[in-house]
């Protein structure tokens, strides 16, 4: 479980409780955070290897431009949503859970499926792929969408539950490329093998989820307009960052073609696995700090945070 709060005695007249870090307890979750990012960059990095094998230099280099127009697209499809849903579900304790799972699904099926008009557009316009590798991409945003849950079951703190989620993302993809290879498919084949993967990802999700509450997506207008205020600068933030890592590939494919980009991309994508790794220990903290500061205020996040440090 993720650290849990605890009352040391009655507090003094107009003082918040103070709410202490469960070691133990922090501990754990950390231990699952750190598994789950491990699954997700460490399995991708396996399947990288296993893609550049499959398709050569050329079009590995190909491969890696597109996911990475894909990555841009896909980020600004998101509009920042999960570390704002999981203050909200933090800080309303499940009082409407329902409503925030079901407005948080639509709005990122709405945001997935521009995306991806905007990946087949700009890739059919200034990259020149073929479209039916740019619609295998775009359904595979869309399919997605269904980890926004991973919100979900950071606030209830089930982090065991995102390493099912990034298992079932590096199986499906794993599954889908064997079947590709085989097939000879190319490079159509293992975007679309990708796609499998974010399917596979999404599904569990959504069944893990029905657990907790019906995931079922239902435009709620109120949901969207506080996940958008709150999300767009964490969105522009996310984008730009991903901007600068992704963003020299496809210049360098334009400029120098498709085999500088593989080189690049390997590199690169070995770098960014190491570097991600801290991120797991904000999956246990955030939706503590969010719990403190909706009953507690500032005080006790400062305590929670100084602990965790």
């Amino acid at each position: 479980m993720a650290p849990a709060a605890s009352d040391a005695g009655p507090p003094a007249h107009g003082a918040p409780a103070e709410r202490r870090v469960d070691a133990r307890a922090a501990a754990r979750a950390t231990v699952f955070a750190l598994v789950a990012t491990g699954l997700e960059k460490g399995g991708a990095m396996l399947v990288l290897l296993a893609v550049a094998r499959l398709l050569g230099p050329q079009d590995f280099g190909r491969y890696a431009a597109l996911m990475a127009l894909l990555a841009l697209c896909q980020v600004a499809g998101e509009l920042g949503q999960e570390p704002v849903l999981v203050r909200m579900f933090a800080q309303q304790q499940g009082r409407a859970t329902p409503a925030l799972v079901g407005g948080a699904l639509a709005m990122r099926l709405a945001g997935a499926a521009l995306a991806g008009i905007a990946l087949v557009v700009i890739g059919a316009t200034f990259l020149d792929f073929p479209a039916a590798t740019l619609a295998l991409a775009a359904l595979g945003v869309l399919a997605g969408a269904g980890m926004s849950l991973r919100a979900l079951f950071r606030s209830v703190h089930r982090l065991e539950w995102l390493c099912v989620t990034a298992l079932a993302n590096v199986g499906g993809f794993a599954l889908a490329l064997a079947a590709s290879a085989s097939a000879a498919a190319g490079l159509s084949g293992v975007v679309a093998a990708w796609s499998v993967g974010q399917g596979s990802a999404s599904l569990a999700a959504v069944g893990l989820a029905r657990g907790i509450t019906k995931p079922w997506p239902r435009w709620r207008p109120d949901v969207t307009r506080r996940l958008a205020a709150s999300g767009w600068p964490l969105a522009l933030n996310a984008f730009l960052l991903t901007v600068t890592l992704r963003a020299g590939q496809l210049i360098v494919l334009r400029l120098d073609g498709a085999t500088a980009v593989a080189h690049l991309a390997a590199g690169s994508r070995l770098a960014e696995a190491f570097a991600l790794l801290p991120e797991s220990v904000m999956l246990v903290l955030l939706p503590v700090l969010s719990a403190a500061a909706a009953t507690d205020g500032a005080a006790p996040q400062r305590d929670i945070s100084a602990r965790a440090v």
